[in-house]
């Protein structure tokens, strides 16, 4: 299993740090999440022979090409993914990143029936059905 060292890029003309606000919600995460589980995870998926592999923190860390992605979730399975989601949201709540007030969604489709005269706060996390509803 291979294990990649992150450092800077040498070679582009900006810099991605600087980029990057400071406040910005992805940093918070980077500050508080130790992905160092992740190895551990899918260890099991590796033998101890042969030419070092992909580290497996940079296939769940940065968003992978659908190839790569495929051929994680082929090897890995969809427990290793359910046990990443949820070890990323408990270190995430654990260090105050997760208070259900705000919710993100990506372009997936939603089942909802709401009008806009029935809207009230509330906390939205607690409504959230499981992980395993999606993996």
């Amino acid at each position: 299993m291979g294990h990649k060292d992150f450092q800077g890029k040498w070679f582009y003309s900006f810099s991605l740090e600087e980029r990057v606000p400071p406040d910005h919600l992805l940093r918070s995460v980077h500050r508080v999440v130790d992905l160092s589980f992740v190895r551990g995870l899918v260890r099991h998926t590796y033998s101890h022979t042969g030419a070092p592999s992909v580290d497996p923190v940079v296939v769940f860390e940065t968003p992978p090409d659908h190839s790569i992605l495929s051929k994680a979730r082929k090897r890995y399975g969809p427990e290793a993914y359910r046990q990443f989601f949820n070890e990323i949201v408990r270190q995430c709540a654990e260090q105050g990143l997760v208070d259900g007030d705000r919710l993100y969604l990506d372009a997936s489709l939603v089942k909802a029936n709401a009008s806009l005269g029935s809207l009230v706060s509330r906390p939205l996390y607690s409504q959230l059905p499981g992980v395993d509803d999606y993996v």
